[in-house]
This record gives structure tokens, sequence and C-alpha cells, in this order.
């Protein structure tokens, strides 16, 4: 709000804040847009929220939880989701601040762009309250919440490895997004501590898309010596490895175990059912939610928090003892 009330010059703003907003903003390259800002309140009662592929599941069940925590208190929510969309991220970030809200909450950070990335850090130095969820920061005062990536990863693997299954895929997300590595290192550690040598040719990249899983898996099931399992560290990806595999005409899990990462809905309609790691997605947007209404109620000296949520492991039909 002080940001908006800086940039259109209006009263109730101290001359000193103005004067390092303004400049914030040439620094940036910032422009007010008259017509695409919303009218401001005199008491603001709307949050927005940053999020990727607002149609997936994934976002669905964050966007839920918030919504349960933000309507409660009676605030409004703006939903920013420009990922999909041909303009600049950063256009977008920009938008919020446009916006007469409160605060933002943010989930899947890292795929901002890097100008989005230093918007956003302006914010936060200005003490803009933000939340970020399901990605861990490295500003240690921002506040997060994620899940138990690293263990949900351990214990899927590991699990596994009790079934005997030696040679495990691994497709991992994006390496620009934390839970993409800690799951990753989750799965790594499983192996070696259970003495089995980890193997770079098992790894395949992916996007946490579907489509992604299904290229990755059709690359590991082409080896000479292909996996007898593949671990996917999001569901869809786990969804894409299914239809590679029905296509070779192997049987899950009879010839070949899945296992993925989320729990989302169609984990348990899909056939065979997915074996996968729960992480509370509508947890995580809860809590989220809740440690931004009370950095907003302390606002002069916000709380710091990072909060780590447990994941659990959820056997279903798609993992079998190795042959």
């Amino acid at each position: 709000m002080t940001v908006s009330r800086a940039l259109a010059d209006k009263p109730g703003v101290a001359a000193e804040t103005k004067q390092r907003v303004l400049e914030s903003a040439r620094r940036l390259g910032y422009t007010v847009n008259p017509e695409g800002r919303a009218p401001a309140r005199e008491i603001a009662s709307t949050i927005g929220v940053l999020v990727n592929n607002i149609g997936s599941e994934y976002a669905g069940e964050i966007i839920d939880g918030i919504s349960n925590i933000l309507d409660v208190a009676n605030y409004d929510i703006v939903i920013f989701n420009p990922y999909r969309m041909r303009r600049d991220p950063n256009d977008y970030v920009i938008q919020v601040c446009q916006y007469a809200i409160d605060g933002l909450l943010i989930a899947a950070a890292n795929r901002l762009q890097s100008q989005s990335v230093n918007y956003l850090e302006q914010m936060i130095r200005q003490h803009f309250p933000v939340v970020f969820i399901d990605q861990r920061v490295a500003d240690s005062t921002v506040p997060c919440v994620t899940a138990q990536n690293w263990q949900g990863a351990y214990d899927a693997t590991r699990y596994l490895i009790q079934l005997g299954h030696r040679r495990i895929g691994f497709i991992a997300g994006p390496h620009t997004e934390s839970p993409s590595g800690e799951r990753h290192a989750g799965y790594q550690d499983a192996l070696t501590q259970n003495g089995i040598p980890y193997d770079d040719l098992l790894i395949r990249n992916g996007d946490f898309a579907r489509q992604s899983g299904y290229i990755a898996a059709q690359s590991l099931l082409a080896m000479d010596e292909p996996p007898t399992a593949i671990f996917a560290s999001n569901d869809p990806m786990a969804f894409g490895v299914y239809k590679a595999i029905q296509q070779t005409g192997k049987r899950i899990p009879e010839d070949i175990s899945v296992i993925g990462f989320d729990d989302i809905g169609l984990s348990a309609d899909i056939h065979p059912t997915l074996t996968t790691v729960r992480q509370p997605l509508r947890e995580m947007g809860r809590v989220g939610a809740q440690m931004l209404l009370d950095t907003l109620r302390v606002r002069d000296h916000p709380p710091v928090a990072m909060m780590e949520l447990r994941t659990s492991l959820i056997l279903r039909d798609s993992c079998a003892p190795l042959r």
C-alpha cells in the first residue's frame, strides 16, 4: 500500500520513504500503469497469490488451503498466474504492487525470471509481507513453508530397496526449484546408505509435467539394462511413466515398479493405483496463509519462520517385489 501511494503521489507517505520508493522504481525500470491499478482502499483486505499452472490439482489444493484461512479472516484473494502466458513474469510482479493488497503468497518462486526475483527481493527489503509456499528461500528472514522433501524421497527409495530393487531410475524436477534438489538428495542418500552405488546413468531430468515424465521414462526403458523400478519426483511425471511403460507392453508392477510424489487425487484413480509420497498441499496453503496473517499483525517485527510439514508414504498397487 505504501509503495502504491508513493508511486501515485498520494498523501500519507513520508518524504524519505517516498524518495526511496521512487529511486527503487527508477533503478528497476518500473513504470506505473494507472489504468491497470486497482483502486486503493483506506483499509486493504486482499492477499495476492502468485502460483504456477492454476489448472493443476497441485495448485488447486494449495489455493484451497489458502482460502480456508483467508475466508475466515475476511480477506479476498487475487490470483496471479503468469507462467503459461507470453508475458514477462516481471509484469505480473509489478502488477501485484499496483493492486491494493496487504501481502503476497508465492508458490514455486524460482520459476520467476531473474528480473522478477530481483523485484521480489526489493519488496522484501521494503518489508512488504511475503510468504513462500513449497519453496525454501535462501534469505532466512523470509517466512516459508515446505514439505519434508528429503525424507519423503528417502522413504520412497528405501521402500523400493526393501522390495529388492537395485536399479532404480529417478526422474528429477527442475534444478532451479529447492524441492527437486531435496528429493534428489533423499533418493541418493537412501541408495548409498543401503550399499547401492549411485549411478548417474539412471537419472533423467523433467519439469514436473506429465510429458517430461513420459520422455524421461522412454529414455530409461531404452537402456541396455533398464531399471526395474522408476521413482518420479512428482505424480504427473509418474503418470507419464505409466504411458511409456504401457507402450512397451510391460506391466505395472509385475515387470516394473513405479512410485510418485504428491498424492494428488488422480493417483488413487489411475490403474494400477499409484504408490506415492503424500505431501500435505492443503495444509501447506493453510500454514502459509496463517504465516502471512501473523506477519501482518506484527508488521514492525514480523515473525521469522521456516516450517517443514511431514510427508508420508502411501502404499498402493504400482510397486511389487523384484522377481
